[in-house]
């Protein structure tokens, strides 16, 4: 299952289910997310650390402007800065 959240409005943007969480549907659930947000607004992606997300994010950003931002927040420690610093918005769900 993949969910996106709007920071913004806390309203799920996006989700998709599926029997994987292969590449495939993590494109599928952001380009979803993307179709909802404003037209030219900066969009930036907090995930978890699943490769399909890298992986999609490369994918789109070939012919999607301007380019999607990705932050990963790994596990339930902040053990990096950038889990610190992006956490608050992976635990809106």
């Amino acid at each position: 299952m993949f969910f996106f959240i709007s920071s913004k409005n806390r309203k799920i943007t996006a989700y998709h289910i599926e029997k994987s969480r292969d590449a495939l549907p993590a494109i599928i659930a952001m380009q979803e997310a993307i179709r909802t947000a404003s037209p030219g607004e900066e969009i930036t992606l907090v995930t978890d650390g699943n490769p399909s997300y890298p992986a999609g994010i490369h994918f789109i950003n070939q012919n999607y402007e301007p380019n999607l931002t990705h932050k990963k927040v790994i596990g339930l420690q902040n053990l990096d800065s950038e889990s610190e610093e992006f956490r608050p918005f992976k635990e809106l769900y």
